[in-house]
């Protein structure tokens, strides 16, 4: 997803480090994440789908409370597949940016965040 953001963002004609919602540090895309916010729920839906129909391994946290690496591989692939098979995220990205940017630019009077059809 970040990808995604980060291309169309480009593609828009943005700097990816000045965002609205994410503070501005130097080297931190703040736009990115922004961006990336919107789609959220899409990443919660498909990691909650993962766990509660036993698709992940028994032991998906270690010791430090992290993701184990057989967890986090699983959990990227089955991402990666669903939200473009299932949703067209990087469609849905661009649609989002262009939105984006025509508000900016005037031609447009709201910005409408992406909302999932459940």
């Amino acid at each position: 997803m970040f990808k995604a953001c980060w291309k169309e963002a480009l593609r828009a004609g943005f700097d990816p480090n000045i965002g609205f919602l994410h503070l501005e540090r130097p080297g931190k895309p703040s736009l990115i994440l922004d961006l990336m916010e919107e789609f959220r729920p899409l990443i919660d839906r498909v990691c909650l789908s993962l766990y509660t129909r036993g698709s992940m391994p028994a032991r998906v946290i270690n010791a430090r409370g992290r993701l184990t690496r057989i967890a986090y591989a699983k959990l990227l692939e089955t991402l990666d597949e669903r939200l473009q098979r299932s949703y067209g995220l990087d469609r849905r990205i661009g649609e989002q940016v262009s939105l984006l940017r025509d508000v900016i630019m005037g031609r447009c009077v709201e910005y409408v965040p992406y909302r999932m059809d459940w």
